[in-house]
């Protein structure tokens, strides 16, 4: 199971989120944030991306680019897959908490 499947899941008990998330997995994912953002300049405003994703963190017109809510978004890229390789519009940003 990808991370973005894993981080969408709703586990309802303790067990089933161990099931989900190795200690490293754990690690690796509040050591490292995630972000995206998309690109205003390379944004066609087609929508694909704020149809996929799984917490509609994503708004926008027909005419204007759309922007990604970074305090909805749950960071599981999502947005990243489903941005039509043409446009190249979403961009992913690692950034490190600690070393």
């Amino acid at each position: 199971m990808k991370n973005n499947e894993k981080l969408g899941a709703r586990p309802e008990t303790q067990g089933e989120y161990e099931k989900l998330f190795t200690d490293e997995d754990i690690d690796r994912l509040f050591g490292e944030i995630e972000s995206y953002y998309i690109d205003p300049e390379k944004c066609q405003s087609c929508g694909i991306c704020a149809r996929k994703c799984p917490v509609d963190a994503i708004t926008g017109t027909k005419k204007s680019p759309y922007i990604i809510d970074q305090d909805k978004c749950i960071k599981c890229g999502t947005c990243l897959e489903s941005c039509p390789p043409r446009f190249s519009a979403i961009n992913k940003h690692l950034s490190r908490l600690f070393d």
